[in-house]
């Protein structure tokens, strides 16, 4: 009678314990197909490596005169967008982020918008665009 009990208890362990294992199993590679799939996603939606890089060149423009310099920025894996821009106008850190589109969007303070588009070419990294600063002050940029 105790051997049949102890069966019993022994069968109902197993059984307990497999369901457990089934049941973490289960929540472990559902857990790791929700990352990978978001990894993917956030892979598509930022794909903005292809940029890294140094980019430098020379703005020019008007003002209340002919306005130039130059500027100097780094481009990481992730699409931020951390350099210098200095010359007639103004000296200061430029500071944005670039999209998958190679789209540039910094600053420089909170005066100077600093727009473009980037290319790579021959694994070389340039762009052109816009900067202005309030409504009557404004120009290009281009790498070099």
């Amino acid at each position: 009678m105790n051997e049949e009990i102890t069966q019993k208890k022994f069968s109902l362990t197993t059984i307990t314990h497999l369901i457990k294992f089934v049941i973490i199993f289960f929540l472990l590679f559902s857990n790791l197909y929700a990352a990978d799939a978001k990894n993917t996603a956030n892979s598509k939606d930022n794909n903005t490596a292809k940029y890294q890089g140094t980019i430098s060149g020379e703005w020019s423009g008007k003002a209340t005169v002919r306005v130039e310099g130059t500027f100097s920025a780094t481009i990481a894996a992730d699409g931020t967008v951390s350099g210098t821009f200095s010359g007639f106008v103004r000296a200061g850190t430029l500071i944005g982020t670039v999209n998958s589109k190679g789209e540039l969007r910094a600053k420089v303070g909170e005066e100077i918008d600093f727009i473009g588009q980037l290319s790579v070419e021959g694994g070389r990294l340039s762009g052109s665009g816009t900067w202005e600063r309030f409504s009557d002050e404004n120009g290009t940029w281009q790498t070099k």
